[in-house]
């Protein structure tokens, strides 16, 4: 997509909607006067002959749909005075993301929306929100649902 502005408020995507941390990220944008970016990671699968069994989607296709699909949605919010950029990242979800908010230089912030998991469902997927802030070195919120 297009080059992010400076210190932008960036919004780390994933498979569910984002509405609530897409609104708190351009009220964060707007009260600093910065930009917001949108870095939604599609998760690739590894690819070879024993997975031959498994069901080919282009999950590329789906991941650049999410991210166009956002991106509108955040511009709907954000209006003209505050620019919205969006990457798409192949790979693992917290290395991706540490990767290109590091790449950021300067990201005033990565938000993310809270999943409701069950406990369980939780320590099976493990914790993004987790992973994230053991990582980066910039705030993370992370933003309940409603």
């Amino acid at each position: 997509m297009s080059q992010p502005t400076p210190h932008p408020v960036v919004v780390a995507l994933g498979e569910q909607p984002a509405d609530a941390a897409l609104a708190f990220a351009v009220d964060e944008a707007r009260r600093r006067g910065c930009g917001v970016h949108l870095l939604h990671v599609v998760h690739a699968l590894p690819q070879g002959p024993e997975m031959v069994l498994v069901q080919s989607v282009d999950v590329e296709a789906i991941g650049r749909r999410s991210l166009r699909e956002a991106l509108d949605l955040c511009r709907g919010m954000a209006g003209e005075t505050i620019p919205v950029t969006g990457r798409l990242l192949l790979g693992t979800v917290v290395h991706e993301l540490v990767d290109a908010v590091a790449d950021l230089e300067a990201a005033r912030m990565v938000v993310l929306q809270h999943r409701d998991l069950s406990r369980v469902r939780r320590l099976v997927s493990r914790s993004t929100t987790s992973g994230l802030a053991a990582r980066l070195h910039v705030p993370l919120v992370s933003v309940p649902t409603g």
